[in-house]
């Protein structure tokens, strides 16, 4: 993956109403009272397997410390490929961090980034970041 986008810190929390379950965004400092909810981070990246960009919603605080700690060594990560690898399950989860492939952004995502409009704060309201446009978006 390629990040595109610096962290926004947030608040999520899973919900089920009517059989079905949906992850709710609250902008960080407006956490509501009294309900449980985990600190994240939204980044916007370029997902290679989906050759799509994405909204990757990243609750893992050992991700996060591996991110800050690649940022010191190498700069900001929209530079460079995050390589995010997971093993194990439930509470023997694992995961490891490290740099990819570097370089400018390619042109196959400065393409795919035309074909979309994205609002970040969407989330917030509970609608889509990422909606199709007629391919003319100036990223």
């Amino acid at each position: 993956m390629r990040m595109l986008s610096r962290p926004r810190q947030a608040f999520v929390r899973w919900c089920e109403e009517d059989d079905k379950g949906q992850w709710l965004v609250y902008p960080f400092g407006q956490k509501p009272a009294g309900v449980k909810c985990k600190f994240a981070w939204l980044i916007l990246i370029w997902n290679y397997e989906a050759n799509a960009p994405q909204v990757w919603q990243l609750t893992q605080k050992t991700v996060m410390d591996a991110i800050d700690a690649l940022m010191e060594r190498q700069g900001c990560p929209s530079g460079y490929d995050l390589l995010v690898e997971k093993s194990g399950k439930d509470l023997a989860t694992t995961y490891s961090v490290s740099a990819g492939d570097s370089g400018a952004i390619s042109n196959v995502i400065l393409e795919g980034l035309q074909k979309v409009t994205i609002d970040m704060d969407a989330i917030f309201r509970g609608e889509r970041v990422i909606e199709e446009n007629d391919g003319n978006n100036p990223f």
